[in-house]
């Protein structure tokens, strides 16, 4: 997995970043991220979970200050039998 920059300056902005992504359970089967707000993922709509890679670009976007894109692809689901 890959790190979440290393040159974040100061834990203040990592807390910040990371009390803004949060992912909630809101019934059974869903899987949401939102970040600083804006929903960035969600499994109801995509039917899987996101790679890690998208949610760490997106919040290392964030953290530029720069636009965050909804992500659009997922994992197949999976399925324990």
């Amino acid at each position: 997995m890959r790190m979440l920059r290393a040159s974040w300056e100061d834990e203040a902005v990592t807390s910040q970043v990371a009390s803004s992504l949060c992912s909630s359970l809101h019934f059974a089967g869903s899987f949401e991220i939102e970040l600083n707000g804006q929903l960035i993922f969600s499994k109801i709509e995509l039917g899987g979970f996101p790679h890690e890679d998208d949610v760490l670009d997106a919040v290392n976007k964030a953290n530029d200050g720069k636009p965050v894109d909804k992500i659009t692809k997922s994992r197949a689901p999976c399925v324990i039998m």
